[in-house]
Parts: C-alpha cells; sequence; structure tokens
C-alpha cells in the first residue's frame, strides 16, 4: 500500500520508500564485507520507513547467519510510527529513537551503517556549526553531514553503505566533501544504480560503499566502480552476489 501510493502520488525522494531490490544488493555487500562476524550492530540514521533496514537485517542474518542488533533513528513523526510498526509486525528487535540524527544522539558506535540519505538542505544552521562539511554560506547539503554523522558513529574499520545523488562527486560542494573524506574514511566503491529505477535522471541514485580509518588498516580490496545502465543489470549483478555468498552453487 506504502509503495502503490509513493508512485501515484509522486511523493517527494526523501518519502519514499527503498526498493527491496536496492534493499537486497546492500545486504548482500554487507554480507560479503562482513562474513566473518558472529555478531554486528548496524544503524540507519535516517531510517524513514524502515525498509532498507529490516530487508538489511534480514538479508545479513539469511546470508551469514549473524547476531544483529540494529538501532534506527527518524525525525519524521508518520515514518517513525511506520517504521516502529514494521519492526514490531517482523519480529525485529530494534532500539529506535524519534530524534533528528544531526544534533547529539545517544546512539553507541556501530559496525555497519547503511541508510538511503534524504536529499536536500539542513534547515538549522545553528546545528551543524562543528561539521566539516557544512557550506561555507547558507543551508548546508543534508548528506553531506548525515556521511560526516556516520563516520563518526562507525567502530574503527566499520563500513557504511550509502544511497547518495550520483552527482554526489559533481556539484559545487563536493570539494569540501572530499577535503573531509581524506584521512577520515575510505572511498571502498561506487555503484550508479540503473536510471529506471528513478522517475527522472535528477532522481537518480548510486550506492556508496566507505570504510571508517583506523591507523593501521588494509583497504578491503581496489575500490569498486560498476555502472548499471538498465534494472536488469542490477538484478544480474543481485543475482552474482548471491552465488558468492552460496559458495558458487546454483540458484
Amino acid at each position: 500500500m506504502i509503495l502503490k501510493v509513493s508512485k501515484s502520488d509522486r511523493l517527494q525522494a526523501n518519502y519514499q520508500l527503498t526498493p527491496d531490490t536496492i534493499g537486497d544488493v546492500v545486504s548482500y555487500i554487507a554480507s560479503g564485507l562482513l562474513e566473518n562476524r558472529q555478531s554486528l550492530s548496524i544503524l540507519d540514521p535516517a531510517m524513514g520507513t524502515g525498509n532498507l533496514l529490516t530487508t538489511v537485517i534480514n538479508g545479513l542474518t539469511n546470508n551469514i547467519d549473524v547476531s544483529v542488533h540494529p538501532y534506527g533513528l527518524e525525525n519524521d513523526d508518520a515514518m517513525f510510527e511506520i517504521a516502529a510498526g514494521s519492526f514490531e509486525l517482523q519480529q525485529i528487535q530494534a532500539d529506535l529513537y524519534h530524534e533528528d540524527a544531526i544534533t547529539d544522539v545517544m546512539v553507541p558506535k556501530v559496525d555497519l551503517i547503511v541508510s538511503d540519505l534524504p536529499i536536500g538542505y539542513y534547515p538549522i544552521d545553528e546545528n551543524v556549526t562543528n561539521f566539516e562539511t557544512k557550506a561555507e554560506k547558507g543551508h548546508s547539503f543534508v548528506h553531506h553531514l548525515f556521511l560526516e554523522m556516520a563516520a563518526n558513529h562507525l567502530s574503527d574499520g566499520g563500513i557504511g553503505i550509502f544511497l547518495v545523488p550520483s552527482a554526489i562527486f559533481k556539484s559545487d560542494e563536493a570539494k569540501s566533501l572530499l577535503k573531509w573524506m581524506q584521512g577520515k574514511v575510505y572511498l571502498q566503491g561506487l555503484l550508479n544504480l540503473p536510471k529506471d529505477l528513478f522517475a527522472n535522471e535528477a532522481a537518480q541514485k548510486s550506492i556508496l560503499i566507505l570504510q571508517k580509518l583506523v591507523a593501521v588498516l588494509s583497504k578491503l580490496n581496489q575500490s569498486c566502480w560498476v555502472n548499471f545502465r538498465h534494472l536488469k543489470m542490477l538484478r544480474a549483478f543481485k543475482r552474482f552476489l548471491l552465488k558468492l555468498m552460496t559458495g558458487g552453487k546454483r540458484i
């Protein structure tokens, strides 16, 4: 019902569900990067209705049989209530907080952060004075702020997997974002999602994979840059990831 309404009423991007196909790909990526873990903590600082977070939780428990302790943050009243109801229906135990993730939040550092980041400008400039990714003048890009917040809440060597605007490194503000990334995170990959998943080119998103830096850390592998031109390519990649997770067995 929520998905039907979002399509027919053309809800703004920040109120739309993250498609399950994308959630599955995120969960397979996370499973591959964290396959040796017996337990892990996961946070979505902008969980919306909780669709991405629950998809990843279910994927992790099915793919690598890991014990997951989830945390979720959401500032919107209606979306928080939907998310809380979804977790209850799926019988997923989680710590959910109804608050603005950009302000000080009482959430511990976690092993994994996943999020379909909100897009636009953060309206309260006084809340971001200590952020390195804030704009020099005027309002700051909210997705830049969320990336910095996420890095601050990752454990050393932790993984962040984010849905971001495909043009995130092409804007005028990209220089300050790239400057902040140096010495804070490794850019492990950028997967450009197919255009036919989105209403228009301006709404197109990519999957950004970051790793929190530590004093001694070997990169997971060389950075991965992939462009999915069509939805069928994304589905094929999903099957490829699942094949890797099942040890090459037929699927």
